[in-house]
């Protein structure tokens, strides 16, 4: 396989055995486990606060987290690290898709542009929510919150797309 020339030879490997062009490296994979070891301890401390704080709820709305003590600290800094990951992933992810669009010389780069635009505002929106607690930035951590559900909604959907797109190729069946 020739990656470099953009031509592929169907007949040397398994498509679906993806190797060193196309397939999560050890990096990525590590920075996807720091990425959920990260956000699953910063909740996990939040929580833990939240209920040394003597507050009662069985399950906080989670920008609560962020308002108590010194949660607003820990959760701040949580959202911009957990942000600065999903965003080295989001960029390891589009360099992955570009290069398997390359290869399969299919032509949904438009598509593949919006899959990167609405994970961009995931990222965005995760990083600065934590900037803005509610109680005192109500519409930019709404604006925060928007990003982080409306991009995460449009990018499923439009990597679903890319996706039927490229299951589509005649040369996969």
């Amino acid at each position: 396989m020739r990656v470099s020339s953009c031509s592929f030879d169907w007949s040397e490997r398994n498509f679906f055995d993806v190797g060193t062009p196309l397939g999560i490296k050890e990096p990525q994979r590590r920075v996807l486990w720091v990425a959920w070891v990260w956000w699953s301890a910063v909740l996990g401390y939040g929580y833990l606060m939240w209920l040394l704080k003597g507050c009662r709820a069985y399950m906080p709305f989670i920008s609560d987290m962020g308002l108590v003590g010194h949660i607003p600290v820990v959760f701040t800094l949580g959202t911009m690290v957990e942000g600065f990951l999903l965003g080295l992933w989001l960029l390891w992810a589009t360099i992955a898709r570009c290069n398997l669009l390359k290869m399969l010389r299919l032509r949904f780069f438009l598509l593949e542009f919006f899959c990167a635009l609405t994970g961009l505002m995931v990222v965005v929106g995760t990083f600065f929510i934590g900037l803005f607690p509610w109680d005192v930035y109500s519409y930019l951590h709404f604006a925060c919150a928007c990003c982080v559900f409306w991009g995460g909604c449009f990018y499923s959907f439009f990597t679903c797309l890319l996706c039927q797109g490229i299951s589509c190729d005649p040369r996969l069946s």
